[in-house]
């Protein structure tokens, strides 16, 4: 469960030794490699559907079959925050709708993965506090060809689409749930003129929104007994209506009429019968709606900022003058009308933004107030660095995490870059960066948005010379590679010499008296003559070939090269190679649990992580204090999707990254 444990520690069962004192049960935490702590990341999870199915729970669910449960939680001067607490992801090829329930979400979806052969269906996921999602009810929907809604009554539920005969058609059926299984029995059919738009219930009346793009309509039918509905009325709206939303013996219908976007209000008692209606401007495109205490509350376009509409009825059913919040929130991942990409506790409001996130906004006196934006990152991190109690990594923007608490890293800021970012490496309190842009840029680890210093230069990968005070950057062009070299000043930077390397190198490290380069199967050293590098200062030395292994990442410990590799079949290796008198030699091939992704070391110690041919994500802990023969401290679960690691020595910490940080203890 990849975002499960959030800000706690992720400590193993196996670490613990459970202690009874005076009548007092204590955790003893032994000595050793182990988890401090862990801030994962929320799954890849786009917030297209929302529901609240418990207090102090959202549940988001994207398109594609993927859902999570996250818990909100406020602390006082604090925005509000989300922790994962569980996942569930591939259950169907894709989810049309999704209504939330006392703690079950009915979603209708296509090829469910149970049953892959049907192509429409419902299913029922029961989100209890403390248990995994579980999937309790997947039922064909065989009366339709395609379907579009569903509506929620208790056990009955509704479902609006065409059957295979080309009919518009309601289904209503009564649903069972056990507690590990539940079925789906057929209750009555129903049949309407138009396309199905929408469905609602209240006081024991049907209410069928439908639409034929120029008019529309709203069939009303009394369920009182649900096997056999019984029309009561219906009312026709000029113009294209696909939204409904219930409101206190009431309905509100929204749509466009000639290009502008409009409300009707319709009374259910004694009689449905059309009350009033009002323009929506300035939303000019309806996102979604929901009833929040005694206000209807409408989030659309306006313009190119989001707004958030109050709209209110009074005891006639007549609109007031409604409250409206424009907000600068970006608008490109909202997609068609869907009642479901909009929640409420009762007292916030949550806009799902697709890909970019979730919003969360306040109500208050007359308004409503944007309160904290959810983020989903999209890509595992990449690369990271550390100074002090701080640890930078780079995904699609810089995230920055305070872990002088290794227990509970903390987020602490976030920073867009203006254009995307290949590569970054640690200089001290100070973060270089390789764009994709042709600039090579110096920021302050604390201010990533101040650049400091620019310089032009191509290239792939990155590494700095504490020692020297140079930044290298390796750019390979085909079967010729360049190795351009800066000195680092505080508020510039100086191009030295340009190193030339027959072949295709992409990684590059250095030390104060070598300068390594790797390719896929060959790694070839430089000394680096002199003092400052200068012209001449670079002397080709030596260059290794590995047979069968492919390269994926490696870095220097003194003299030893540590570079971890795959065969051809996947399996790991870390090889251990010693620069003696120049010259490249072998030492040691040992095998890996994973495939190497990352690797890093300092002094006798060497971590790396990885994926096993399962794709559990792990962290190996190794000691080369004999290079010639490395031995395995420990091996242990890490953070999903890991990709890149850096010891911290000053805490004896390791920090792994990839979607989020888990910081590890190595004594």
């Amino acid at each position: 469960m990849g975002g499960a444990l959030g800000l706690f520690s992720s400590t193993g069962f196996e670490e613990l030794v459970w202690a009874k004192d005076k009548g007092k049960v204590k955790k003893v935490i032994t000595k050793g490699p182990r988890s401090l702590g862990r801030q994962s990341w929320p799954p890849a999870v786009a917030a297209d559907f929302l529901g609240v199915p418990n207090k102090g729970q959202i549940c988001i669910c994207d398109g594609n079959g993927r859902l999570s449960l996250a818990e909100m939680k406020a602390a006082k001067g604090f925005a509000p925050s989300f922790e994962v607490v569980a996942e569930l992801s591939n259950f169907a090829r894709q989810v049309i709708d999704m209504e939330v329930q006392q703690g079950i979400a009915y979603l209708l979806v296509q090829k469910p993965i149970k049953n892959p052969d049907c192509n429409l269906a419902l299913m029922a996921i029961r989100l209890a506090k403390g248990v995994t999602p579980q999937v309790v009810l997947t039922a064909p929907l065989t009366q339709f060809k395609d379907a579009a809604t569903i509506c929620i009554d208790r056990k009955v539920v509704y479902v609006g689409g065409v059957s295979p005969g080309q009919e518009n058609l309601v289904m209503s059926y009564v649903v069972n749930l056990q507690k590990n299984s539940g079925d789906l029995n057929p209750l009555a059919s129903i049949r309407v003129n138009q396309t199905v738009a929408d469905l609602a219930v209240q006081n024991k009346i049907l209410s069928v929104l439908q639409t034929s793009g120029s008019d529309s309509r709203i069939d009303f039918l009394n369920i009182a007994n649900p096997v056999s509905p019984q029309p009561k009325e219906a009312i026709k709206i000029e113009g294209e209506f696909d939204s409904l939303v219930q409101y206190k013996g009431a309905l509100v219908a929204i749509g466009k009429v000639g290009g502008n976007l409009e409300a009707r209000s319709v009374a259910l008692t004694p009689a449905p019968r059309a009350v009033a209606r009002t323009a929506l401007a300035p939303i000019n495109r309806l996102i979604s709606a929901l009833t929040l205490q005694n206000q209807i509350v409408l989030v659309g376009e306006s313009k190119d900022k989001l707004a958030v509409m109050g709209l209110s009825l009074d005891k006639s059913f007549n609109f007031t003058k409604p409250d409206v919040g424009t907000f600068e929130i970006g608008l490109k991942s909202y997609g068609k009308i869907s009642a479901s990409s909009l929640a409420t506790d009762g007292k916030s409001l949550y806009l799902g933004n697709g890909i970019s996130g979730l919003e969360v906004f306040n109500r208050e006196t007359g308004s409503f107030r944007h309160v904290f934006t959810y983020k989903v990152p999209r890509l595992a991190a990449s690369q990271v660095c550390a100074w002090g109690d701080l640890a930078v990594i780079l995904t699609s923007e810089f995230m920055s995490y305070d872990i002088s608490d290794a227990t509970r890293p903390k987020l602490v800021a976030e920073t867009s870059t203006l254009s995307p970012l290949k590569a970054i490496s640690g200089a001290g309190s100070y973060v270089l960066c390789l764009g994709g842009r042709g600039d090579l840029s110096l920021r302050r680890m604390n201010k990533l948005d101040d650049v400091i210093a620019t310089a032009n230069v191509t290239g792939k990968n990155l590494t700095f010379d504490k020692n020297k005070h140079c930044v290298y950057v390796v750019d390979p062009q085909d079967k010729l590679t360049r190795v351009h070299c800066f000195k680092v000043f505080s508020d510039k930077m100086e191009n030295f010499e340009n190193i030339e390397a027959t072949g295709n190198y992409s990684l590059i490290k250095a030390t104060s008296t070598n300068l390594i380069i790797a390719g896929l199967n060959d790694i070839a050293s430089y000394s680096i003559e002199g003092g400052e590098p200068q012209a001449g200062a670079f002397k080709p030395t030596s260059k290794y070939h590995l047979d069968n292994l492919a390269i994926r990442d490696f870095c220097l410990e003194g003299d030893l090269i540590l570079a971890t590799c795959v065969d051809p079949n996947s399996f790991g290796f870390l090889v251990v190679l010693k620069i003696d008198n120049g010259e490249i030699k072998l030492s040691a091939k040992f095998d890996l649990k994973h495939d190497g992704m990352s690797v890093t070391s300092n002094a006798n110690t060497v971590v790396c992580v990885g994926k096993d041919k399962t794709g559990a994500d792990l962290v190996s802990i190794i000691d080369i204090s004999s290079p010639h023969t490395p031995q395995e401290i420990k091996t242990i679960s890490t953070i999903e999707q890991a990709s890149a690691t850096i010891i911290q020595p000053q805490k004896n910490l390791a920090v792994v990254v990839g979607r989020g940080l888990e910081v590890f203890s190595l004594s």
